[in-house]
């Protein structure tokens, strides 16, 4: 996303110049597949459907005073907006035959965001790990130092937004601390 910052627009940044073909040209070399495109729409609507009753059903139980559960509705909005980005946004570009650079600000922009979804995903999926872990291994001292309080773990969803927002940036600003895997996110 800096690189979008640095270069101005998408056109502008080194492998995702779209200028050597007309708008028009790059619409006809799309293949419209509506069928899959309207799958994903359907499941991922129907996925973001079935995620408000649990939401309803923690919160009205008042399950939400556990660590466990205040992590699993962080991870539930990760996930819904995730979807949105891997299912419906994908779904829509099928069925219109879109190829990326039909939409070139629109689909870096979604990319990046779908992907900090899902590194925020795993981290907290870590995270519900640890928790779970502690309360087994270690006892309920070690988890009710660890996540007891309510600000402790929205700090600890809030640094895991942080830290993927800061390996995002590094994969994407050519200072990878593994240079084999520049090849796969440039």
């Amino acid at each position: 996303m800096e690189r979008l910052i640095r270069y101005g627009s998408v056109n502008e940044i080194p492998f995702y110049n779209c200028s050597w073909k007309s708008s028009e040209e790059w619409n006809e070399m799309g293949l419209k597949r509506p069928i899959i495109g309207w799958f994903l729409v359907v499941f991922g609507g129907t996925v973001e459907i079935l995620y408000l009753p649990i939401l309803y059903i923690i919160f009205k139980t008042k399950l939400i005073k556990y660590a466990c559960y205040k992590l699993i509705v962080f991870l539930a909005l990760t996930d819904m907006s995730a979807t949105v980005c891997s299912s419906i946004i994908s779904g829509v570009l099928y069925i219109q035959g879109a190829v990326f650079c039909t939409y070139p600000t629109f689909e870096y922009i979604a990319g990046g965001f779908a992907i900090n979804t899902w590194c925020m995903a795993c981290a907290i999926n870590i995270a519900l790990f640890a928790n779970r872990v502690c309360i087994r291994l270690a006892g309920k001292s070690l988890s009710l130092c660890l996540f007891n309080h309510c600000s402790r773990i929205w700090r600890l969803c809030m640094i895991s937004t942080l830290v993927n927002n800061k390996v995002i940036r590094t994969f994407h600003i050519n200072k990878s601390p593994f240079p084999s895997l520049l090849l796969i996110c440039n």
